[in-house]
């Protein structure tokens, strides 16, 4: 079914998700069963997939989901698939994703400050860590203003946001 698209699928975040060809067809073949992937090109083995109106809801409700980052406990492959699937959003799920994304990054530097106080070790090792790991987030934090700025979205300030955080 899906032997053109897996390496597509691969390359999405080859660092994090390796999934075989066998996999990457059985779950278009499993998406394809629900309704929510229809194939143009019926009749043919080339499969020529689009997403059904009930798939891109399904996508959507997966897009603003909690759930799936709870399994993780780095956010960083996730943000990427999901900054990569935001381009097939809507502006509202884009603008509600970035937001997610932006208070957990908060929510991040705000531990790692907490962690670094109750540290008593402030070895040089030790604190060029906790430097590139706070440059990290401060970076990951400047990148989501600067894509929800390019696309016209306001991401309001986390301490003003009830929900998103993990």
């Amino acid at each position: 079914a899906g032997g053109g698209i897996g390496p597509i699928v691969k390359s999405l975040a080859p660092n994090f998700w390796k999934p075989t060809n066998d996999v990457v067809d059985k779950s278009i073949l499993r998406n394809l069963g629900q309704g929510y992937l229809k194939n143009l090109n019926s009749g043919s083995r080339k499969f020529i997939l689009n997403i059904t109106p009930e798939g891109r809801s399904r996508f959507i409700e997966l897009l603003v989901s909690n759930s799936a980052l709870s399994l993780f406990n780095k956010d960083d492959p996730i943000d990427a698939l999901l900054l990569c699937f935001l381009d097939f959003a809507d502006k509202e799920t884009a603008r509600l994703v970035l937001q997610r994304m932006n208070t957990r990054t908060h929510a991040a530097m705000h531990e790692l400050r907490s962690r670094k106080k109750r540290c008593p070790h402030r070895g040089q090792f030790t604190q060029a860590w906790w430097g590139l790991e706070l440059g990290r987030l401060k970076l990951k934090k400047r990148a989501l203003s600067r894509i929800a700025a390019r696309n016209d979205i306001k991401l309001m300030s986390p301490s003003h946001v009830t929900g998103g955080n993990r």
